[in-house]
């Protein structure tokens, strides 16, 4: 008896499938087993870091509400709805920074104020990028390169971690180049 190796898009498209895609998609099966223990340990570690007073409670009710929206879309598996939800997430800090307007906070003299809206930014995109591995793991792991976070600490067991004060930040091209 032979093994069925049709995927779903067959038919659909001719030519081989890319290698990449392969690649991609060979992991979803074990992966999708293993997310609900990422989630958790995720949300374990955030109330423990509430606890010892890391994360304010709006930062753990925001981290908690996230990682909810991400297993309900994966459970569902709408992995493209899991990546709208981190996109939001990522469109909110993007006003969040224009909004404080970091550039203006230094003509003012309001260094302090400004590191911490820098501060926040950097983290907020660091969180950002562990969200992002389950899908574009190269590019995430080029966002955590810059972050100049350990390779070790570049998973969901660290996603509740902070960026260490003082953390220098390496220059980087263009993660995702503007289509011209």
């Amino acid at each position: 008896m032979t093994k069925n190796t049709k995927k779903p898009w067959q038919g659909r498209f001719s030519g081989e499938t890319d290698k990449f895609v392969e690649s991609f998609t060979s992991s979803i099966a074990f992966d999708k087993r293993l997310y609900e223990y990422d989630i958790q340990g995720s949300e374990a570690h955030s109330m423990m870091l509430n606890s010892i007073g890391i994360l304010s409670d709006k930062e753990l009710k925001d981290i908690l509400s996230a990682l909810e929206k991400i297993r309900e879309k994966i459970e569902k598996l709408k992995f493209d709805k899991g990546l709208d939800e981190i996109i939001n997430f990522a469109d909110d800090i993007n006003k969040k920074f224009n909004d404080h307007a970091p550039w203006n906070l230094k003509k003012e003299g309001k260094i302090d104020e400004m590191e911490q809206v820098l501060s926040d930014t950097a983290e907020n995109i660091r969180k950002i990028a562990i969200l992002l591995l389950p899908f574009l793991e190269n590019s995430a792991r080029v966002i955590l390169d810059f972050l100049n976070i350990n390779k070790n600490e570049q998973n969901f067991d660290n996603f509740s971690n902070k960026l260490k004060k003082g953390t220098k930040i390496n220059e980087i091209e263009a993660v995702f180049p503007r289509i011209k």
